[in-house]
């Protein structure tokens, strides 16, 4: 903002006094066009005698062959009038414009001519030709100029339906700011010519029935060379004048003149700011509220105003000359590359409002967690929109800010979910990551690390497979052991050497020789063994049926009770521990509960066979165990015959 203590000469002064000392300036008729009628043009007091003096003369050297035959009144301003006329010598239709009957004078005369003058120096496709100058009957000058059927661009800026019936434009703002273009393109060649506009309005452009675009109305034009024949200079132009609804605020006046280029500049931001915010720059309910709003800045467009647009208007709209765009031609450039670059910032502001659905999801999450499913398609809508706007546009700050503001989110949510393999890969999307959010990813990265490896290590504990070869080791010599030892010693050794089996030794004789066996494989294989729990737990429960059998069958013993109900009792002692087994170890031991179970049964009816039964019994033990093995054993076979093939191969 300019600083509002600062008068236009450069004097440091308070507003109030800034303001009033143009107030005490102004005479009443620039008052009520000021307040009352702020979208009329004030022309200069003070007119150029020289340039008068010049323009009789011209006039009056000029021939008057030219012969316009007035047909009909096609609109009139405060000075002059404007005709549909028919220029006889070509036979086509012109429009003729000369001063007001009760407001001709001297002044306003030379002013016409001066028009026609500047509009002859400027042949541009965007500014309206100037054909003639001509008189009339009564000696009066005129103006033959170019007829064209249109409207003035007022009468569409805001009309999208209009526009685009008849001029197949469905985007309205694009099709203003194409015209607003050419207008530029009108106004950066009278530059070069050396001519300001000083009166630029929507008005003042007149739309084609075609869309041609002319730039009108140059009649307080100023010249910026010394070799003009008639038009005024403009370091003489100290009156204020120009249009107040638009008015840059050198134009108000002052005894140095500050008009130049960079006022037309002002004067495009001004219509630049009606076509965006829908009404003029200025405006006032008194003289001391306009002059206050045409010194100070304008900033007062609509938030739905795209923001690069805001900044361009807001930079052609400066209170400080020198804040201005350079030239009106870089004003075209500003707008052009907004066209250019506004399917990006669409593509973006659609990202931004997922941006901002996702931190409110984002924010519920962290204490009552979302639909992870919501999350993941804001997510993946916030980081493709962002991407597809900077791919159109890689310049587009906002698309790169938002892009780098989702995937912070995302990198802090995922870490502090216990997703660090996530947090890790949107972080590496990140152009420059903070180190907060780094250290933050790595400390997730640790805590999932040792959770990993306390799993891992729990897992190991309770994987089946870890000591499985011993355990079928223990099950292949054990169950062989058990198996065979009943037939050939009991049923075919003890009968061939006289040895009477119907005594208690060799039930003491064989589980102790067992029992010392089993200790040394266990000490053999301790390692394997106490792995893990499954492990242990095997290891001491056929220790424990080894130890504690003895004891039983010394009960039996000292009860006097036979050996066949002791080997009853041996088979319902092997299948309570079955099936404890089955229950605390794993589920497949459940067939060594059917077999001893079955054994049991059959020792009470058949106990000439106790020998064959138990063997039967061992036998469904050895299998049980080896078929929980095999599957496992298996699996290793096949990685060790993998292993042989990778190694061979290469």
């Amino acid at each position: 903002m300019a600083d509002p203590d600062s008068t236009l000469d450069g004097s440091s002064a308070a507003p109030e006094r800034n303001v009033d000392a143009f107030l005490h300036t102004l005479e009443m008729t620039e008052d009520a066009t000021l307040v009352r009628a702020p979208l009329s043009t004030i022309e200069p007091k003070r007119p150029d005698t020289d340039a008068a003096r010049k323009a009789g003369a011209l006039l009056a050297a000029e021939p008057r062959s030219t012969r316009v035959r007035i047909e009909q009144l096609l609109g009139e301003g405060g000075m002059g009038v404007v005709y549909l006329a028919e220029q006889e010598s070509l036979g086509r239709k012109v429009a003729v414009k000369q001063v007001r009957a009760d407001a001709r004078s001297p002044t306003s005369i030379t002013r016409l001519l001066q028009e026609a003058w500047v509009i002859g120096q400027l042949e541009h496709p965007n500014i309206l030709p100037v054909y003639d100058i001509a008189a009339s009957d009564d000696g009066d000058p005129l103006i033959v100029l170019k007829r064209i059927e249109g409207v003035e661009w007022g009468q569409l800026m805001h009309d999208g339906p209009t526009v685009q019936r008849r001029f197949r434009a469905p985007d309205l703002l694009e099709w203003n700011l194409d015209v607003m273009a050419r207008v530029c393109d009108a106004v950066h060649f009278a530059h070069s010519r050396g001519f300001i506009h000083r009166d630029i309005k929507p008005e003042n452009v007149l739309i084609g029935e075609l869309g041609e675009v002319y730039l009108a109305d140059w009649g307080i034009a100023v010249s910026t060379r010394d070799d003009q024949r008639i038009v005024p200079h403009a370091r003489d132009a100290k009156d204020i004048a120009g249009t107040p609804a638009y008015m840059a605020p050198e134009m108000l006046g002052g005894e140095v003149s500050r008009i130049s280029e960079k006022t037309d500049v002002y004067l495009l931001g001004g219509v630049l700011f009606e076509l965006l915010g829908g009404h003029p720059p200025h405006q006032g309910k008194d003289l001391r509220e306009m002059i206050t709003s045409i010194l100070m800045d304008v900033r007062e467009l609509p938030d739905t105003v795209p923001a690069a647009l805001r900044a361009i208007t807001a930079r052609a709209l400066a209170v400080d000359p020198d804040a201005r765009f350079e030239s009106p031609l870089q004003l075209r450039l500003a707008l052009e590359g907004y066209l250019r670059h506004r399917g990006s910032e669409r593509i973006a502001a659609r990202a931004l409002e997922r941006l901002a659905e996702l931190e409110v999801c984002l924010g519920s999450a962290q204490a009552a967690p979302e639909d992870a499913q919501q999350l993941h398609g804001l997510v993946s809508e916030c980081r493709f929109g962002f991407r597809e706007a900077l791919a159109q546009w890689p310049e587009n700050n906002a698309a790169r800010a938002g892009l780098q503001r989702t995937l912070e989110l995302v990198v802090a949510h995922a870490a502090r979910n216990g997703d660090p393999k996530a947090a890790r890969a949107y972080l590496s999307e990140l152009d420059s990551p903070g180190a907060e959010l780094v250290a933050l990813v790595a400390a997730a990265e640790a805590e999932l690390a040792e959770r990993e490896g306390r799993l891992a290590e729990l897992e190991k504990h309770h994987d089946l497979r870890t000591g499985m070869r011993t355990r079928t080791l223990f099950a292949a010599i054990l169950g062989g052991l058990w198996t065979a030892a009943p037939i050939l010693g009991g049923a075919i050794v003890a009968p061939a050497v006289g040895y009477d089996m119907n005594s208690y030794t060799p039930l003491y004789v064989v589980p102790t020789g067992c029992l010392f066996l089993v200790l040394g494989l266990g000490y053999w294989a301790r390692e394997s063994m106490t792995a893990t729990p499954l492990n242990l737990r095997f290891f001491l429960s056929i220790v424990a049926l080894l130890v504690l059998q003895p004891g039983l069958l010394y009960i039996a013993q000292s009860n006097g009770l036979p050996l066949s109900v002791t080997f009853s009792l041996l088979f319902a002692y092997w299948t309570s521990l079955s099936c404890m087994a089955a229950i605390t170890m794993h589920a497949h031991l459940s067939p060594m509960v059917v077999g001893y179970g079955v054994a049991t049964a059959l020792s009470l009816h058949y106990p000439d066979h106790d020998l064959w039964i138990m063997s039967g019994g061992n036998f469904v033990f050895m299998l049980t165990l080896l078929y929980m093995g095999l599957p496992v054993l298996r699996e290793d076979h096949e990685r060790r015959a993998q292993q042989r093939r990778a190694t061979t191969g290469s």
